[in-house]
């Protein structure tokens, strides 16, 4: 079920940033790699009055071909809530997937199925920027296997059951910002693949 939703999503995904155009043939490998989901809340704790804090959800989809699609919705949560929305679909460059599959196939991330990624309080003196939320993380490698995971950021005491994320989670978080950061202007190629047939 899953498989046939990621696909249904890559395809719809590319056939929006072609303006609807569906090619006679996908010639892109569609079998999905990677999913991640992000919901977090972005504060900032400071003895003089901070900013106002951000609620980001995020979506990655990207596919064994390199198909990608990111959506992203950025909410400022202050009295009159400022969101921006950002799509963007197409086929990533072949060193930006590669470079996922290395990482996948060298680091070790997702031993756990949990762990978390809890706030620091021991620098108040000073601004500290604290995180509560989750990103779930599906890795469908192959070869390799299958990885299946989420990270939680919050206070520690309300993770008491969970362990700390590790320096895996914490280049996990790196490697998928850069591939993010990769994708922007035209970092995607178009991608033309037929919408599947309706029910």
């Amino acid at each position: 079920m899953l498989r046939k939703t990621v696909v249904t999503a890559m395809i719809a995904a590319a056939a929006l940033a072609t303006g609807g155009r569906a090619a006679k043939k996908c010639s892109v490998d569609l079998h999905p790699l990677l999913r991640v989901h992000e919901d977090r809340q972005v504060q900032v704790r400071s003895i003089h009055l901070p900013p106002p804090p951000v609620h980001v959800v995020d979506d990655l989809l990207v596919s064994r071909g390199a198909a990608t699609s990111i959506m992203r919705t950025e909410s400022t949560l202050v009295y009159n809530v400022h969101t921006a929305r950002q799509f963007v679909s197409g086929r990533a460059a072949s060193v930006r997937l590669a470079a996922l599959v290395t990482f996948f196939s060298t680091v070790e991330v997702g031993a756990e199925p949990a762990c978390v990624f809890a706030n620091d309080y021991s620098y108040l003196s000073q601004p500290v920027v604290v995180n509560f939320g989750r990103m779930e993380v599906e890795w469908y490698g192959n070869p390799g296997p299958t990885r299946i995971f989420t990270i939680f950021w919050g206070d520690a005491a309300n993770f008491a059951d969970l362990p700390a994320c590790g320096a895996g989670e914490k280049r996990l978080l790196t490697e998928l910002q850069t591939f993010q950061l990769g994708t922007r202007g035209n970092g995607l190629r178009p991608l033309q693949c037929p919408l599947p047939a309706g029910p």
